[in-house]
């Protein structure tokens, strides 16, 4: 079932804020305010956006429910599909047998807030496991102060650097703190990704920024999704 506004549901598409043409174009800012004001402008005129919410999502899911013929739905909810879940809960607890959540987003998380301070409880966490685990601290021994240093210089002037990529090309890349900062959280998503924060920023600590680039990939990429 595609929720209204993504898949083919009348889909809601800003190109200038969504598609990435190219490898230098996927450390820019994500969100530039105007590109997204201009977004909200270009969908407003002809779509209702207020109608774009969790509860009326549930509420589409449930019509489609009864199309089918099904009597009740069993629900697998996996952060906001977790919030999604919990509507559909208060909303229709008759139509559902069952309910598996993993790892939701609370009905009264407003997102993003939270985000930055939960990142930097689990950056915390993964030095202390790194101080505690022989192996990691064998390697990286002062990791969280590569860490500070990294984030202090670099936030007080973009990285430059060179990179050859898969097709032997060499660009000049520009890499902001905040790029960098984002994927690192991007990966506390799942423990592959937490395990390989110590060598990623070890070795960008060294000037290595190559495993880091590595992440991306070197094609247009959307979130059409």
């Amino acid at each position: 079932i595609d929720t209204r506004g993504t898949g083919k549901s009348n889909p809601l598409h800003c190109s200038s804020v969504q598609v990435k043409t190219s490898l230098p174009q996927m450390f820019e800012e994500i969100y530039p305010a105007d590109s997204v004001k201009e977004c909200y402008r270009l969908l407003s005129k002809e779509n209702d956006l207020t109608q774009y919410n969790t509860n009326n999502a549930v509420r589409d899911f449930e019509e489609v429910r009864q199309q089918l013929g099904y009597a009740k739905f069993s629900l697998f909810g996996l952060s906001y599909g977790g919030r999604l879940a919990l509507h559909y809960m208060r909303l229709y607890p008759q139509s559902i047998s069952s309910v598996v959540l993993w790892s939701p987003a609370p009905t009264y998380t407003r997102m993003p807030l939270y985000y930055a301070r939960f990142a930097q409880n689990t950056l915390d966490l993964i030095w202390k496991d790194c101080k505690n685990d022989s192996i990691c601290n064998l390697n990286y021994p002062d990791i969280k102060r590569e860490f500070t240093f990294l984030m202090k210089r670099w936030k007080q002037k973009p990285i430059s650097y060179k990179y050859t990529d898969n097709t032997g090309r060499e660009q000049l890349l520009t890499i902001p703190w905040d790029a960098f900062q984002t994927k690192i959280r991007s990966l506390m998503y799942e423990p592959a990704g937490l395990r390989t924060i110590p060598y990623l920023v070890h070795e960008a600590w060294k000037g290595n920024l190559t495993p880091y680039i590595g992440l991306y990939t070197n094609r247009k990429q959307d979130d059409y999704s």
